[in-house]
């Protein structure tokens, strides 16, 4: 284990914290440390001998974060389809769980999911620690509906919000900055709040910072591919945007239909001479017609474009809040 302090220093501890247990496999990873109710807990990541996924939890002895003790495993309504759980978190927002965690192998017919690994959620109604267990938990969810969000960290900041930190990458996964020996970016830190039974993301107030100077929405011959779109749409209106656009205006074009079938997906689709299927992109979540849709959409474009006779490695980010008047 170890210890860094807020200036960054690192102070090593010269021993293991919390053993891999006799009834796993090596799969055993990936710890969290949280605080619940002033004692600190532990949950960490694997793989039964079964070669099931489980989620361990453990409780620091007195609160010593050198001496953990475990309280078993985490009853969330495993399906048992998994092989493996990666990344598990457990954070409060407001009064109410929730487990944020990767299911390697999940079975497709409990929920689809277009990661070659996904990331998923669970909110319970309350935590019982001495029984390792989130009470009246939900049915199980997509945290993301985009094909690369991987790994979300989670944390609540001492005034009790939850922050989270995505890595847009997955593993066992080829990219072409993989010649670069780099792969993969983070995600911009966003803040969680439960609407209507399910887990809203969006960008903590503090990336306003980061803005230097508005600019009309309008075509741009050229652009950094770095920026921040904020749209409102109408209700029952069908609008159409394009990213990366060469000088034939083909590149990646998002349609945005709100008067389609909302028990389909808003649809994102790439208009290009390059193969099919060579580009994925995101999609919303269902929604009906009424509602207030905020949707931080972030496309993660990395492929190589073939334009004016050059590759070029595009990396762009879009924040968008589209609201439809009732």
């Amino acid at each position: 284990g170890a210890l860094m302090d807020k200036d960054g220093k690192i102070e090593k501890i010269d021993k293991i914290l919390i053993d891999q247990p006799a009834d796993s496999t090596d799969h055993f990873r990936d710890p969290q440390i949280f605080n619940f109710k002033g004692q600190y807990y532990a949950i960490v990541g694997g793989q039964d001998l079964e070669k099931k996924g489980f989620i361990r939890l453990y409780k620091a002895v007195d609160n010593d974060y050198t001496n953990w003790v475990a309280v078993g495993d985490l009853d969330f309504a495993n399906d048992r389809t998994a092989y493996m759980m990666e990344c598990p978190n457990l954070v409060f927002v407001g009064d109410q769980p929730v487990l944020l965690y990767c299911p390697q192998g999940l079975d497709k017919s409990v929920l689809d999911y277009d990661n070659i690994y996904p990331n998923m959620y669970k909110i319970g109604a309350s935590f019982d620690p001495e029984k390792a267990k989130m009470v009246d938990v939900s049915e199980l969810h997509n945290l993301d509906y985009g094909f690369e969000a991987y790994a979300t960290q989670v944390f609540n900041a001492p005034d009790g919000r939850a922050y989270t930190v995505s890595w847009l990458g997955l593993p066992d996964v080829s990219y072409p900055t993989d010649s670069y020996d780099y792969q993969g970016t983070l995600s911009l830190v966003k803040e969680l709040t439960i609407k209507d039974g399910k887990l809203y993301q969006y960008p903590v107030e503090a990336i306003k910072d980061l803005r230097a100077e508005s600019e009309a929405f309008a075509n741009k011959a050229q652009t950094k591919n770095c920026y921040e779109l904020e749209l409102q749409f109408e209700k029952d209106s069908q609008n159409e945007i394009v990213l990366f656009a060469d000088a034939e205006g083909k590149g990646l074009a998002l349609t945005f239909d709100l008067a389609m079938d909302w028990s389909q997906s808003i649809e994102a689709r790439l208009v290009s001479n390059m193969p099919k299927n060579s580009v994925r992109a995101v999609a919303a979540q269902s929604l009906t017609k009424r509602q207030l849709l905020i949707f931080s959409l972030t496309i993660r474009f990395l492929k190589s474009l073939l334009i004016k006779e050059k590759k070029y490695f595009l990396v762009g980010s879009t924040h968008m809040r589209i609201k439809m008047e009732s």
